[in-house]
């Protein structure tokens, strides 16, 4: 994988833009599922500090791909690789253009009929495995059809410019795609885990009322100011703020909890 540093610099100051705008997606795609417009209640400088754990922990994947990248890519492999893609992109055919590309991620493409497979017969036995097999399945063919979409944006570039795009910019939008990709995958198993009482357990005062996790009531996050929480039979959000809220105590489910812990036992 080609990756420039002199040109990675002029890069850098749309990182924070970048990162910025993947939080909210992530943030809006979240609550919107629990029917609440995020932009109501969120700060700009919390949507890149609540953002920041999927940054440390999808950073660490992109690292081994650089890692990877750096130990068993040669010189011959990346020239290689450079060749095919000016190959492809010299094609005036679109649909023997199509079938190189296809050619090429060969891989991808048997694992998603692996994955279209499971998902049939999970279908039938698993709902669960099931939602899970669909998922990863709408997840290599977006990324084949970004690939896809992709060399023919770096066609585009050739014919309109006279010169290739280049392979620094090109890698990086690649790893932007999958970097978003992989957040909003996970953005949709945190919703499946908050919503099969897998998330935090909390109890607290509101308006000298008891408030607290429950089988149909359900915590679902918190912002600077304001506090939700989710009924699953109703379909309806209580949003709370700060300043109505006292005694609150927020656990990890199957936590034990102490005498004057505050959750009702």
């Amino acid at each position: 994988m080609i990756l420039e540093p002199n040109k990675l610099k002029n890069v850098i100051p749309y990182i924070g833009s970048l990162l910025i705008l993947i939080g909210f997606v992530k943030m809006s795609i979240y609550y919107n599922h629990f029917n609440i417009n995020i932009n109501n209640y969120v700060e700009l400088s919390e949507i890149l500090i609540s953002f920041i754990p999927d940054i440390i922990k999808y950073s660490s994947i992109i690292f081994i791909v650089f890692l990877y990248s750096f130990l068993l890519d040669t010189e011959e492999d990346n020239q290689k690789s450079y060749d095919t893609n000016n190959e492809i992109i010299e094609m005036d055919k679109f649909f023997p253009r199509i079938g190189k590309i296809l050619k090429r991620n060969i891989t991808a493409i048997l694992l998603l009929l692996l994955m279209i497979a499971f998902t049939i017969i999970s279908a039938i036995w698993n709902e669960k495995n099931y939602l899970l097999f669909y998922r990863f399945s709408w997840m290599i063919f977006i990324i084949l059809f970004f690939n896809i979409m992709l060399m023919e944006f770096r066609r585009k570039y050739k014919i309109i410019n006279g010169n290739y795009f280049d392979s620094t910019y090109n890698n990086l939008l690649i790893i932007s795609f999958l970097f978003t990709a992989y957040i909003i995958q996970s953005t949709y198993s945190e919703i499946e885990e908050v919503e099969n009482h897998n998330g935090p357990i909390v109890c607290f005062h509101s308006s000298k009322k008891l408030i607290q996790s429950e089988e149909n009531l359900i915590y679902i996050g918190q912002t600077k100011n304001y506090f939700f929480m989710y009924n699953l039979k109703d379909k309806e959000t209580y949003v709370y703020t700060r300043n109505e809220i006292s005694n609150l105590v927020i656990r990890k489910k199957n936590q034990k909890t102490t005498a004057n812990s505050g959750l009702a036992q």
